[in-house]
């Protein structure tokens, strides 16, 4: 059995510490929304590279409301969702991007929204 250099070592800490942002990224805690299905919508924008691909992975109740996940201003995106009149139930949104700033990585993000009457 071979023993790591220090150099191996410094190696291994310098990997874990530039992996770690991307994987701490993919475990983000859902967003939370409780909606009106009566004239009442959600929108939520945030820096991000509109140079590299994004979109909407998943989204699993078409019969509440069609979300929009489009560029904004500048180097934005924004997720914009409005329920369908009298629709009541949960639906879940999950969208990926990749970050504004270096390194860029990608970032899945999810809603849950709460759709009442």
């Amino acid at each position: 059995m071979k023993i790591l250099s220090h150099i191996q070592i410094v190696l291994v800490v310098i990997f874990s510490l530039l992996a770690s942002p991307m994987i701490f990224a993919q475990l983000a805690d859902p967003i939370f929304v409780n909606l009106k299905s009566s004239g009442s919508s959600y929108a939520d924008q945030f820096p991000a590279s509109t140079n590299y691909s994004y979109g909407i992975v998943e989204f699993d109740s078409p019969q509440l409301g069609i979300p929009e996940f489009i560029q904004g201003a500048g180097n934005t995106l924004k997720v914009m969702f409005t329920p369908d009149p009298g629709a009541v139930g949960t639906a879940n949104l999950i969208v990926t991007y990749y970050t504004l700033s270096a390194p860029v990585y990608p970032v899945t993000k999810a809603y849950i929204f709460n759709v009442s009457s």
